[in-house]
Order: structure tokens, then sequence, then C-alpha cells
């Protein structure tokens, strides 16, 4: 994670916005969470729209918010909001973290189309092939979706894999990558568990240019 510079604040998260996140309000002897349906900047203030319904709590302090995009997050003081029911209206933060920019280009694919065989290993015992999905990828890691297993074996943060194919491309050599975090995302009403993946090497250029040769978007992080 990164400090963002002040002058950078707004400009990420304007990135940020189509993105989402959640906001959680951590009180005494629990912590509320709560989705972020909607967000938008207007004159200078930060509009929420929440999924539940939200009422002032004693015991509240600050909200945290945390962003998709870059996993961005900061706090926000009981001076810094309002609360209307749904909505919040809040000041733009002056201070805010996030992972640090991707230096290269990220690539969306169709990922239905480039089903990928992974091996784990090193962790939890034995090893362990699964079928996932990539979603996009870039020189230096890669997104995998796959649907959660009923038995548990689910990628986690930390976990070792060897990436044995991408699409219906198998690879010479098994590229070896480490899982940097994991979450739920939903597709089409199917969820899937996402896990960010940065490889020990570089993927080669022209291995990655065959593999985004069906890419339908590019993604500037």
């Amino acid at each position: 994670m990164e400090r963002l510079p002040p002058e950078n604040i707004v400009e990420t998260l304007k990135k940020a916005l189509p993105f989402g996140g959640v906001i959680e309000r951590p009180l005494v002897f629990s912590r509320e969470k709560f989705e972020i349906k909607s967000i938008s900047i207007e004159n200078d203030q930060l509009i929420m729209t929440v999924d539940e319904l939200i009422t002032a709590h004693e015991d509240a302090r600050h909200l945290v918010i945390q962003l998709n995009y870059r996993r961005l997050n900061f706090f926000l003081k009981n001076s810094d909001f309002t609360i209307n029911g749904h909505l919040i209206t809040a000041k733009i933060p002056s201070e805010a973290k996030a992972i640090y920019q991707r230096p290269t280009i990220r690539y969306q694919l169709d990922f239905e189309n480039h089903p990928t065989i992974i091996s784990r290993t090193e962790r939890r015992g034995g090893q362990h092939e699964h079928q996932t999905y990539v979603q996009d990828i870039s020189e230096t890691g890669l997104a995998l979706l796959m649907q959660k297993s009923e038995e548990g074996e689910e990628l986690k943060a930390h976990d070792h894999l060897w990436i044995k194919s991408i699409g219906l491309k198998s690879l010479a050599s098994p590229l070896f990558a480490k899982v940097v975090y994991t979450r739920i995302m939903e597709f089409n009403g199917k969820k899937y568990l996402k896990a960010g993946l940065r490889l020990e090497k570089t993927l080669e250029e022209e291995l990655l240019n065959d593999i985004i040769k069906s890419s339908i978007s590019t993604l500037v992080a």
C-alpha cells in the first residue's frame, strides 16, 4: 500500500467510481458493513448510496471507506459526512491509501473463453489442481476466477501456484505465481472467487500477445 499524494486523491477517486466498494462503521462491540450501490463526485463532495438504511449511532466515531479500485481506502470522521437514509454525503478525503499503481497495461479478457489449469502447492498440504478462468492479464500478473468449491478447496492469499495453461494454450513451462488477494465477485448471476496473482517472472511478449488477441477491452490502472 502507498499513501497517495494529496493532489492525486481526486483523480484516483474518479477512476474508482465505476468499481464500487464497501463502507464499514466500527462500533464498540461490533462492526457494521454496507455495500456501496452508487458513488459519485458532485460539487466537490463525495455522494454514496448504500444497500441498507444507515442511521446515526452514538457509538460510531468514523466510517472506513474501502473501494475496489486499487483497494483505495480512507477514513471519514463524523464531522466529515452527513447521513440521510441510504445516502451519505461526505467531504473529499485529504488522506488516502491504495495499492501501488500497475507499471504495465492490464488487458481484460472474455474470461469464459480462457479456461486455465493451475496447480496449488506448498499450502495446507499436498498439491491440488483447479479449473479456473483468466479475467485480466498483464506482463506481471493476472486475475483468476473460479467457482466456489463445496469442499473448501479455494484459493487463499499467499498460496503458491503453477499455471499450466491459459485458454486453449498449454504452456511449455508452467508459470509460478503467488496469490496477492481474493474476493467474491458476481458475473451473470454466478458467484466466483477472484484471485489476484503476481507472476514470479515477466510474461513473455509473444505469449502475452497471443493471449490478448481475443481481449475485449484494455484497462488502464
